[in-house]
């Protein structure tokens, strides 16, 4: 049972990992964008 658990955390910290990466890395292109798009003064 411990040992289900201990999987589950590690798997769990992963997807955890994963999302983070894709929130920064998506977050990190609309910024980029936005500061494409304003108009430069």
């Amino acid at each position: 049972m411990l040992k289900k658990k201990q999987i589950d955390d590690k798997l769990i910290r992963q997807i955890n990992r994963q999302i983070l990466q894709n929130v920064l890395t998506i977050g990190l292109d609309k910024f980029k964008k936005v500061q494409n798009d304003a108009p430069k003064n």
